[in-house]
């Protein structure tokens, strides 16, 4: 029985090394189509690489990749020390198996699967990148033109890596991630930002300066993306689907607002919000059951009249700083000043919509701050404690419109 067996190793070992169709080294001899057999010694290479299939490009030829490739088998490998530039749409998935080399590489579409490797050194602009690698580290210089899908898996920036965004270029995290380990993350172009899928947390994707637009798109009302520092927005935040968590971190945000009906923000008693838009946002905000507070709200649009609706009921544990702009409790929500809390108001105000309530039954205080004030709902509730009007000139004037109780210090400044 045991000799038995061994033969039938000995033949399917055979097998396996008898024959290009089973493992064959394929050179570019000449530069050329890849679909061409007169560019190819060893065989012609097909539009599958599999089996123990090397594909070699050498130095000084150039490969156009005229056809879809997919690489299948993990003892596979296409080494580019030449280059490979693809026309139109056509793709390179290494879904398992090495891409290897250190030449040039221009590909409209490159994809790596959970087992596919890139130990590629040379240059590389791709259209999309697409990798559910579960750990893979970037050795190689890549200049992203469109979209790079983080699939699953981390991506990491290795030693000698650049990942450089090209203008309107995008980062779509699904279930993987991107990390830095001596690599450089080039996002000084105005680039996007899309998160899809189940729960996660922010990364340095952030970390590029031409951060511009955010897409918050999860699966489902009950997946959160959990920021893991302050995050600014200075394009439109499309909060579609899912809670966004602020978890301690400022929230900034530089231009509109766009929500949907699933979507909603988890405060806390040491996150903060500042709206700096230059109009009105498009959306209402709505907070979260059970996370509807927040440490400072600022708003400071560029104009009086622009306005940011609030849907929910929201505690402020620090300031409400009414720079310029308003905000406007909608929906019969609540804003509630928490003990210890202070309502500064300089060309901004603060608005109730019908049906919607100041509370103001904690101590608080108010600070008037610019030039003339007329006396609102911040003056109105009972706990009250100091106010203190700190207006830019003697000439201007703060006016109340109705009986005031002070139960602090009035100081006039």
């Amino acid at each position: 029985m045991k000799r038995k067996f061994t033969q039938i190793c000995f033949v399917v070992m055979c097998m396996l090394f008898a024959g290009k169709n089973y493992a064959a080294t394929i050179t570019a001899t000449v530069s050329g189509n890849w679909s061409s057999a007169t560019t190819w010694s060893g065989g012609a290479a097909g539009a599958t690489v599999s089996g123990l299939d090397n594909i070699v490009i050498p130095a000084g030829i150039t490969v156009t990749l005229d056809m879809d490739v997919q690489v299948t088998s993990i003892l596979s490998s296409i080494s580019v020390s030449g280059n490979l530039n693809s026309t139109n749409s056509h793709s390179l998935m290494i879904n398992s198996g090495t891409l290897s080399g250190n030449g040039g590489m221009n590909l409209y579409y490159l994809e790596l699967g959970t087992v596919g490797g890139m130990s590629f050194t040379g240059g590389l602009t791709v259209n999309r990148f697409v990798t559910s690698n579960t750990s893979l580290t970037l050795g190689s210089q890549v200049n992203l033109i469109d979209t790079i899908c983080l699939k699953a898996g981390t991506l990491t920036l290795g030693n000698g890596s650049i990942l450089n965004l090209s203008t309107n270029s995008n980062i779509k995290v699904d279930d993987g991630s991107l990390a830095i380990s001596g690599g450089v993350f080039m996002g000084t172009n105005v680039y996007n930002i899309m998160y899809v899928g189940s729960s996660k947390t922010t990364g340095i994707e952030w970390n590029g300066t031409g951060a511009t637009n955010a897409y918050v798109m999860l699966s489902s009302a009950s997946q959160s993306l959990t920021l893991a520092g302050d995050m600014t927005v200075n394009g439109t935040l499309h909060h579609n689907m899912g809670t966004l968590r602020l978890n301690g971190n400022m929230l900034t945000l530089n231009g509109d607002y766009m929500s949907m009906n699933n979507a909603a923000i988890a405060g806390s008693q040491t996150s903060d919000l500042m709206m700096h838009s230059t109009g009105s946002l498009s959306s209402d905000m709505m907070f979260a059951s059970g996370a509807q507070t927040l440490n400072d709200l600022h708003i400071n649009t560029a104009s009086t009249s622009n306005m940011a609706n609030i849907a929910s009921d929201l505690t402020i544990y620090g300031e409400l700083m009414l720079e310029k702009g308003k905000v406007n409790m909608t929906n019969n929500s609540t804003i509630k000043m928490n003990t210890g809390s202070t309502i500064t108001q300089d060309a901004g105000s603060l608005t109730l919509a019908s049906g919607s309530s100041f509370n103001g039954t904690s101590s608080y205080n108010v600070h008037y701050v610019g030039n003339n004030k007329v006396g609102g709902v911040e003056l109105t509730g009972s706990g009250l404690n100091n106010l203190d009007v700190d207006l830019t000139s003697y000439a201007y004037e703060a006016m109340i419109t109705g009986d005031l109780l002070v139960n602090g210090t009035l100081m006039l400044n």
